[in-house]
């Protein structure tokens, strides 16, 4: 017992709650760039260790416990639930919430007051571009597409995976250029890979084998922009390709050439400089305009105000 005693007596109280036992360090008075090899807080001697863990105060697990419990979402009373929604779910039903965010994009399209073009306008029908500018209402049709929010969320989670994770020099190059055409034009790329190479994401249903052609000349918009206002020397477009059926991804080189370029600089400049004058004269381009794209005529949602203008109606 005497010994026991003696044990006790000469052992050494270090700190008491479990505390962690800091070494002899310098303390730092200030901000330390990151990386300084130099600062004391980089250079901790390897004989720091670390003894023992600070427990959690009794007041803290309260209050972790309170957190936990009011995030528990408790069911609704029965009578205060939604009843004008359908006793379950139908197609019929979910195509129909659908359209109403459509209504919503479509309201808020319509209150724009639209002044610039971008590269979707430049690539697209001109006279749709020209309907937008005047701020004709927008309708939907019918039987028009319902899914365009779902295709949308998921051309843009592609996007921000792939931005996040691919090493490129800069995501989302926005250009915008004044004074040069006859209205304001103002683009984004999605990904600038270096100083010579631009790449342009897609999804698809599948993988197409070869890039298609309004793809192309959208992102060679984005070249030729770059390279004449603001002195890149993009020499290559690469067009990535997102599958959302049976996934898949493909790349497809396009080099740029001198004359791939001229074309482009050719068609912004005509395309514009049209888009005002019909514009300026309150009249919308005709139907056999060479900017006219018929592709997307039965999703159009100012198909009810274009046929009432069929004519073919040229300025001199």
């Amino acid at each position: 017992m005497p010994e026991m005693l003696n044990y006790i007596k000469n052992m050494k109280v270090v700190k008491s709650k479990m505390e962690i036992i800091e070494a002899d360090v310098p303390k730092e008075t200030g901000p330390v760039p990151w990386g300084d090899t130099t600062s004391p807080i980089n250079n901790v001697p390897k004989e720091a260790k670390i003894t023992g863990v600070k427990p959690i105060s009794n007041t803290n697990v309260e209050t972790q416990r309170n957190i936990q419990f009011n995030e528990i979402q408790a069911p609704k009373p029965v009578d205060v639930l939604n009843t004008s929604k359908p006793y379950k779910l139908t197609k019929d039903y979910v195509v129909s919430i659908l359209k109403e965010y459509e209504k919503e994009q479509i309201y808020n399209r319509t209150t724009y007051d639209k002044k610039t073009v971008n590269a979707y306008d430049l690539v697209g029908c001109i006279r749709k571009v020209y309907y937008a500018i005047k701020g004709v209402e927008e309708i939907p049709n019918p039987n028009s597409y319902p899914y365009g929010e779902l295709v949308t969320s998921m051309g843009n989670a592609v996007h921000d995976i792939l931005q996040k994770r691919l090493s490129s020099d800069s995501d989302e190059v926005k250009i915008r250029i004044e004074n040069a055409f006859d209205i304001v034009i103002n683009v984004r790329t999605d990904i600038l890979w270096n100083s010579e190479v631009i790449v342009e994401i897609k999804t698809k249903d599948v993988v197409p084998k070869t890039a298609e052609p309004e793809h192309v000349v959208q992102a060679m918009i984005y070249a030729y922009l770059l390279n004449k206002y603001h002195g890149y020397n993009i020499q290559l477009v690469q067009i990535l390709y997102v599958a959302r059926g049976k996934l898949d991804i493909a790349v497809i080189d396009i080099p740029i050439t001198e004359d791939y370029m001229f074309k482009v600089g050719n068609k912004i400049e005509n395309f514009t400089s049209s888009l005002m004058t019909y514009v300026e004269k309150n009249l919308p381009p005709p139907m056999d305009h060479m900017y006219v794209n018929t592709k997307s005529c039965f999703f159009c949602n100012y198909k009810h105000e274009c046929q009432r203008h069929q004519t073919f109606q040229t300025l001199s």
